[in-house]
């Protein structure tokens, strides 16, 4: 059953008048249309978006394609095509099959809806139409389990669909509260809002209350918040989902229902939104809303968002307490943080040229690094792990860290002066701080919300916040 003129007439035939204004329920005339050109044939039709086609690149499972419409999206500078209206053609367990794929314009994708159809077409075995149609269900229900299913991976929504990601999974994998250093009842409570959510479904229920929950975590950018999320995600065993952006062909809205349907199909899950004040723009704050609380119950969901600037988030948003009703704060650190910090620092690195700092020079560096946030501190003070000539050459051309030029000069059998150096580079990354502020992307935030448990959280060694 190879896709040839004959398969795909039902596009010419049909087309024109699909568009056109008279289809009061195009998908029905669509499927009818597919059904009439295979009257001996068994159909499945489908009304939502399926993971079929992922689910045979996966496996190794060739298929030819015939579009009629292709349509293309820019996102996160990459040309995305999407196949609007076309024709798969695949072999499976020794069964020929065709899936049309059409998708139509409608009002309703101004509400986040994909008017779209899928029809299956195969010839199946057997005498009663159950039998006839088991191969194709048996396919379906084996591309829907595979697609739930993840094995050193997890969940990342991004250009439209979601996917699955291995380098994040060992990202999360490799975390541990070891590498932060926090204060025990931020850990605490942390631990607490994510473990016991999931075993607390009874007493949710017995209050008339929708099992689900958020929190949010606030904060200049630099201090934590997603490397404490990544040792949440680790411990909690339990199916991770991550969002980088709404963005969808079919719009923004479109890409917040895809999200929580899919959340709701994995629940008990955790579900991701970093950046949240970038992610809800005003002109879908209302349906994301409606999705996150209103229309639909999130049963088993824990949302776990960030938010570098609270102040630009609606108050619908981040002060009603059943859609975030807990909210952490990572400010910058104090003074005794800071020194903290260097000290796990010197640790690390006593190995290069027999590092060794005073008492009284660390209590001097913590008190000149106030403002500091811990990317800042990294800055300072990154772990040394790469080959020498690599740090030489990043050495070269452009500043890095202490470390960096620590390890530059040591190849170079140079002796420095490991102090002044240090002072040297506080000085300099004092002036990109200095130059930050002038812009009111790193304006100090407001206090726009009432928070429920505050508490200093600093990570140590660790990767800066917002990098996964």
């Amino acid at each position: 059953m190879a896709v040839s003129p004959q398969t795909t007439t039902i596009f010419d035939d049909f087309l024109p008048s699909y568009h056109s204004p008279p289809l009061s329920f195009p998908g029905y005339t669509i499927t009818s249309q597919v059904k009439a050109q295979y009257p001996n044939h068994q159909h499945i039709v489908l009304n939502t978006e399926i993971p079929l086609l992922d689910y045979l690149q996966s496996h190794n499972i060739e298929y030819q394609t015939a579009d009629q419409l292709t349509t293309h999206s820019f996102v996160s500078n990459d040309l995305i095509p999407n196949i609007q209206i076309g024709l798969f053609e695949f072999e499976w367990r020794e069964t020929s099959f065709l899936l049309y794929k059409f998708v139509w314009p409608s009002s309703q994708m101004m509400r986040g809806q994909n008017p779209l159809a899928y029809v299956l077409v195969f010839l199946g075995k057997g005498d009663s139409r159950k039998e006839k149609d088991a191969i194709g269900f048996d396919l379906l229900t084996t591309a829907f389990r595979w697609n739930l299913d993840t094995k050193d991976e997890i969940w990342v929504f991004s250009n439209g669909h979601w996917s699955k990601d291995k380098k994040l999974y060992k990202a999360i994998a490799s975390s541990s509260w070891d590498n932060l250093v926090l204060d025990q009842g931020f850990i605490n409570g942390l631990k607490r809002d994510t473990e016991t959510f999931f075993s607390s479904k009874d007493i949710y229920h017995s209050l008339g209350i929708t099992w689900k929950r958020g929190l949010l975590l606030l904060g200049a950018p630099g201090n934590g918040k997603t490397e404490s999320i990544k040792v949440l995600l680790k411990e909690t065993n339990v199916p991770a989902l991550y969002v980088k952006s709404f963005t969808t062909n079919s719009g923004e809205e479109a890409g917040i229902r895809t999200i929580f349907e899919f959340a709701r199909r994995q629940a008990l899950c955790i579900l991701v939104l970093e950046d949240l004040d970038s992610l809800v723009v005003p002109r879908i704050r209302a349906f994301f809303l409606n999705e996150l609380d209103g229309l639909e119950q999130n049963e088993g969901i824990l949302t776990i968002a960030t938010s570098n600037h609270p102040e630009k988030i609606d108050d619908a948003i981040l002060n009603r307490p059943s859609r975030f009703d807990v909210k952490y704060t990572f400010d910058l650190p104090s003074k005794e943080l800071r020194l903290a910090y260097i000290q796990a620092w010197t640790e690390k690195a006593k190995g290069l040229q027999d590092i060794t700092f005073s008492r009284t020079f660390m209590e001097e560096i913590a008190e000149e690094t106030n403002g500091f946030s811990f990317a800042f501190m990294k800055e300072l003070c990154v772990k040394f792990t790469i080959n020498k000539y690599i740090l030489f050459m990043e050495y070269v051309y452009r500043f890095v860290s202490f470390l960096l030029r620590l390890a530059h000069d040591k190849a170079a059998q140079r002796t420095i002066d490991v102090e002044a150096s240090m002072k040297n580079q506080v000085k300099e990354l004092k002036t990109q701080i200095d130059i930050g502020k002038n812009t009111p992307e790193n304006e100090e935030p407001r206090r726009g919300a009432t928070i429920i448990r505050h508490v200093q959280a600093t990570p140590v060694l660790s990767g800066p916040s917002g990098s996964w």
